[in-house]
């Protein structure tokens, strides 16, 4: 029992010295060194209660940092400069705690809470960083944040491609799943936030650039493909799968907010073109898309009849909204006729599920 005490006295005693300096920026650089000594030595060498001891001391002084730069005194760290150069030395710690953090009993590393200290740190470097009435920064960094954690996790798996291998080795990619999946869901937030509010870049409306870039993001999550040799996470079974349909949703809606109704008819009968045409020349986990084709057909003919009705008047004829109306409609025809030229290719491997919805009994 006293070595585990005298352990986190260690830990107590770093946490009380750095408290008294955790203001300075060469305290940082002091703490990074002492830890990471600390947590190499420990890697050497057997010594009970001192990893709780070093972890207790890195969350705590990263604690203080984090309050001190989010809340610091007026006229203390006033650049995202001096923030980063405040906040970045640090975030050496949860990362030479993920490299040694390993565990005799289980032979096996532990580094979930590195990994999750870590992405803490990461996020509220961004939001010290970023100056008020910036949603637009925020909503980018966070995006840019999940799409270099699901990447950082596909790489690490990649090195590791056999069971055994993962376990071992704490199973990384996994928590690095969890911080991108909550990252873009904050990322979403921070976008939908924006809409409410005026914020600009070079001109045009900066959730533009904000929408763009977190539709790439799922578009590009979308497109990995999940591990070939177990463990496959439930993250990878039960969300990972529905990222495409994410897509769709989330270009949908920010279409529907951005563009005038007149013009709407076009690029829902476009989707509905564009995903009958690729569905057959996609990877079968993709085939199922082509049933979204069907709804984009209804929803153009729908939004095409509303705006005949609420917003074309006869001297409107031959006006761009009438002629954008015009070839909506005709490109229903196509698609109904490029639909039946398909028959039954697009449908191939499907799941029972999926195939009843494509090929419903007839009664």
């Amino acid at each position: 029992l006293r070595l585990p005490v005298l352990g986190l006295a260690v830990g107590w005693l770093l946490l009380s010295g750095g408290a008294l300096v955790f203001d300075r920026v060469w305290a940082a650089w002091a703490m990074v060194g002492l830890l990471g000594g600390l947590l190499y030595l420990r890697y050497r060498v057997a010594a009970p209660g001192v990893w709780a001891g070093l972890l207790l001391a890195a969350v705590g002084y990263l604690g203080l940092q984090w309050r001190y730069a989010l809340w610091s005194p007026a006229g203390q760290l006033a650049s995202a400069g001096a923030v980063l150069l405040y906040l970045l030395p640090t975030l050496a710690v949860p990362l030479v705690g993920a490299r040694v953090s390993w565990w005799p009993p289980a032979q096996q590393f532990v580094r979930g809470p590195w990994v999750y200290l870590l992405g803490l740190h990461v996020v509220v470097a961004l939001v010290a960083a970023v100056p008020a009435g910036h949603t637009a920064y925020l909503s980018l960094g966070f995006t840019g944040l999940a799409g270099t954690a699901f990447a950082a996790a596909q790489v690490w798996r990649r090195r590791l491609p056999e069971e055994p291998a993962v376990q071992r080795a704490g199973q990384p990619d996994r928590y690095l799943l969890h911080l991108s999946y909550g990252l873009l869901t904050v990322g979403l937030l921070t976008h939908v936030r924006l809409l409410a509010l005026d914020e600009r870049f070079f001109g045009p409306p900066a959730e533009y650039v904000t929408a763009a870039l977190f539709f790439a993001t799922l578009v590009v999550l979308a497109a990995a493909a999940p591990p070939a040799t177990a463990p496959v996470y439930r993250s990878w079974r039960r969300l990972h799968p529905w990222l495409p349909e994410a897509a769709l949703l989330f270009g949908t809606a920010t279409l529907a907010h951005h563009v005038r109704m007149p013009w709407l008819p076009l690029l829902w009968a476009g989707a509905a073109l564009a995903l009958t045409f690729l569905a057959a020349r996609l990877p079968v986990r993709f085939r199922r898309l082509v049933l979204y084709g069907r709804l984009y057909y209804w929803l153009a003919a729908g939004t095409a009849s509303l705006a005949c009705l609420r917003y074309l008047r006869p001297e409107q004829l031959l006006r761009p909204e009438w002629w954008a109306i015009t070839v909506a409609v005709a490109s229903l025809f196509g698609y109904v006729t490029l639909a039946l030229q398909a028959e039954n290719t697009p449908y191939a491997g499907l799941s029972p599920t999926w195939d009843r919805l494509a090929r419903p009994p007839r009664r």
